[in-house]
């Protein structure tokens, strides 16, 4: 399934909407963090940079990428899970994330029971390749 950026904004509105805003309130009242744990220019970092600048645009609120790269991940996810759970501070995780656990015994947060997710947001291919003199050799 392909998900067009219209309905992946449709989505996170509508999610961040229910989930964090009371009666009467709207949302957002302030700037939102859009937390990043893999480094500037990386497939999550411009993801999350294209969805950052059409949020802002519909919300009328700044939505501000935060790269917390290192540890597969686990430094900025840690960032979030302790985060006030009122839907301004989120995180564009990879497939990693839910290997974690796997990976390092000793988390700082529990994946599945302090993530909420919103919204699959991609479906990013990977691709192995060669330098082009070293394809014909084992």
């Amino acid at each position: 399934m392909r998900w067009r950026p219209d309905t992946v904004i449709v989505a996170l509105v509508v999610a961040l909407t229910t989930s964090s805003a009371t009666a009467g309130d709207s949302f957002p009242l302030r700037p939102v963090r859009l937390v990043v744990p893999f480094t500037a220019g990386s497939a999550s970092d411009i993801l999350a940079r294209s969805i950052s600048q059409r949020l802002s645009m519909r919300w009328g609120q700044p939505v501000v990428v935060d790269n917390r790269p290192g540890a597969g991940g686990t430094i900025g996810s840690a960032l979030v899970a302790k985060a006030r759970p009122d839907g301004y501070t989120l995180v564009v995780v990879s497939a990693g994330h839910i290997a974690n656990p796997a990976l390092y015994p000793t988390l700082p947060y529990d994946t599945l029971k302090d993530f909420r997710g919103v919204t699959p947001l991609a479906n990013l291919p990977s691709v192995l390749t060669v330098a082009k003199d070293r394809a014909s050799h084992p």
